[in-house]
């Protein structure tokens, strides 16, 4: 051998535990074999029953490791020992982005680019020996140290019995959600899925989740403990369950009501029109129960698709969705999505070949998922006696919707308008007053922009036959805004009253022809003031 090493006692177990006081010895990357050799030939065999006999059995498995990077001060810590097979993740807690370098005997090991303030980087390490760790920054690069050591537990004799690998049911409530999220760091951490921060999301506060797309999101909640899957699936299963709406646009869902038929209408011209103008909508949900090795996972579906009056497809009007829901506590589920990267769906054809497609992909997709699925089991204290004695049944939900969009226009589109007026008295001694100008206002509350909007004002005197078509502007906005107010004072003819006016104003789309949510006001003479 190279060297001779003196070793004055046994070296004990390595238990990949972060070495503690950075400045003690580590070992000298160039005797790294020999160090393995030696210690082997030195230790008793009665050390090694001893050794083995102290050895947290946690070791014998692969186990997730995490150094937390900070600006000025690096690494934390700076020098790690694991075992192979182990996971290490760098997170960055800095302001700016990094790069991870790692070399192995000199010679680049591996590179992960930006890394951003907030985010993390994993990699599981299966080789032994020696890595130099490097934070590429401005000012010069930080370094750290990480020794990969073989992973065996040689044992002599009969072994402790190994400690059970979950919590107690009971105790459940002590894996906390922050356990949580770094298990879920450490099973999707890889380059392809990039879990960033989990944040509780401020406009459904029972929802954690990684990304704006809802990749990996913990569902937790306060009012209920579930202690059995039954109680899980009262929540969470088929019908029971109102989550897809975290995931889905409830105010274009909302425009698809169950179709009208005939008896909606005054008369079948408006039945026909009707029928004739409305967007038909294909409205499906499905779900069904997978096993894997630690459990149960619900698998459901959501689509919400157009179709001609023939059935054949028009568009996606929602995005499909599809969720994998875990158990993992009595106030903790995980769902998790696949990436829509994954999918590539023919569009055409009849809407049941279509979601025929659409079932042919997640047969594609489904194997990872389920994996990771089964991963996450693992991972919370939930053992799989938890999911017997009782039976989720499939789950199928299908029926046909209608939008039709003249009657949501003129009758529900979310538009805020007011109409004010000022007026005069015309003649001290006589009860007749004299329209002087007014103000509009519109607020667009919908989802999206209305393009091509016109406006049309039109008054109505109360000693007067006719109206008056007081404004009409077909060009009167070209773009209004979703959250837009719009304001318009007026000041043209001077209509005479006696008791009272009534002012219509209606946005109009032009192409369309149609008015949105018309107002209607009528003011009195005390209304205005004048009694």
């Amino acid at each position: 051998m190279g060297k001779d090493i003196e070793i004055s006692e046994p070296l004990g177990k390595i238990t990949g535990e972060v070495v503690k006081d950075a400045d003690e010895p580590i070992f000298d990357i160039s005797i790294e074999e020999e160090l393995q050799e030696e210690t082997q030939e030195a230790i008793t065999e009665k050390d090694k029953i001893d050794t083995i006999n102290d050895v947290n059995y946690d070791d014998a498995n692969p186990k997730s490791h995490v150094i937390y990077v900070r600006d000025g001060e690096g690494f934390d810590p700076k020098e790690i020992i694991i075992n192979s097979g182990d996971k290490v993740s760098w997170k960055n807690e800095g302001h700016r982005g990094m790069i991870i370098l790692v070399f192995k005997d000199g010679k680049q090991y591996l590179q992960q680019n930006a890394v951003n303030s907030g985010d993390e980087f994993t990699h599981q390490f299966n080789e032994t020996g020696s890595y130099d760790i490097y934070w590429n920054i401005i000012g010069g690069p930080i370094t750290g140290k990480l020794i990969v050591r073989e992973r065996s537990l040689d044992v002599i004799g009969e072994p402790l019995e190994k400690p059970a690998k979950k919590y107690d049911a009971k105790k459940s409530e002590y894996y906390t959600e922050e356990q949580l999220k770094e298990d879920l760091t450490s099973i999707f951490g890889s380059s392809r899925y990039n879990i960033s921060n989990f944040t509780r999301d401020p406009s459904y506060p029972g929802y954690i989740r990684s990304s704006e797309l809802k990749y990996h999101v913990i569902h937790t909640i306060k009012d209920k403990q579930i202690k059995s899957f039954k109680d899980f699936c009262e929540i969470y299963c088929g019908s029971n369950w109102d989550g897809w709406q975290y995931y889905t646009n409830m105010t274009l869902y909302s425009l698809y009501e169950p179709l009208l038929g005939p008896g909606d209408f005054p008369d079948e011209k408006e039945y026909n029109d009707y029928r004739k103008e409305r967007v038909l909508a294909n409205h499906t949900k499905k779900e069904k129960v997978h096993e894997v090795e630690n459990g149960k996972v619900l698998e459901y579906k959501f689509w919400l698709l157009q179709q001609d009056f023939f059935g054949n497809f028009q568009s996606n009007l929602l995005g499909y969705l599809l969720v994998y829901k875990v158990y993992c506590t009595p106030n903790m589920t995980v769902l998790i999505r696949p990436r829509w990267e994954d999918f590539s769906v023919r569009k055409g054809g009849k809407i049941p070949e279509l979601i025929v497609n659409w079932e042919l992909e997640d047969d594609r997709v489904r194997e990872e998922a389920l994996e990771k699925a089964n991963e996450i089991l693992k991972a919370c204290p939930v053992e799989k006696e938890f999911f017997d004695n009782y039976d989720a049944k499939p789950y199928f939900e299908s029926d046909l919707r209608g939008y039709y969009w003249k009657l949501y226009y003129s009758n529900k589109l979310n538009l805020t308008r007011n109409i004010e007026i000022g007026a005069e008295k015309l003649y001290k001694d006589q009860d007749v007053y004299v329209l002087k100008n007014m103000t509009l206002s519109f607020t667009n509350n919908y989802f999206s922009p209305l393009y091509d909007v016109g406006l049309k004002v039109i008054v109505k005197a109360d000693d007067e036959k006719n109206e008056y078509d007081y404004y009409d502007n077909e060009n009167f906005r070209y773009e209004f805004k979703s959250g837009e107010k719009i304001t318009k004072t007026l000041k043209l003819n001077e209509i005479k009253f006696l008791h009272n006016i009534t002012v219509m104003a209606t946005l109009y789309l032009l192409d369309e022809d149609v008015g949105i949510r018309p107002l209607e006001v009528t003011f009195t003479k005390s209304d205005l003031g004048f009694e």
